[in-house]
């Protein structure tokens, strides 16, 4: 496995967001994975970070995707909530 020398990080207001998780998906699209427990879902911080987020996969022309997975979120566990991102 060939060793990275880079990171994903987006810029917010106030400072940076570095996700949690960074992988190359076998279709070469880039998943980036933040990791929140309920205690996060309602911090302005991590609001901005989930917008950020969204605004960069959208601006990917489908090459990346942004996910905040959460221990359980509608019903799904994180398995599910990552199925559900890549579709």
């Amino acid at each position: 496995m060939p060793k990275h020398t880079t990171a994903v990080c987006l810029p917010k207001a106030a400072g940076i967001h570095y996700p949690d998780f960074v992988a190359e998906l076998k279709n070469g699209r880039t998943l980036v994975v933040a990791y929140k427990g309920q205690h996060g879902k309602s911090d302005p911080k991590q609001i901005e970070a989930l917008n950020i987020g969204k605004k960069w996969q959208a601006a990917s022309d489908g090459k990346a995707i942004y996910c905040r997975v959460e221990k359980t979120l509608d019903g799904l566990n994180l398995r599910g909530q990552l199925s559900h991102a890549i579709r």
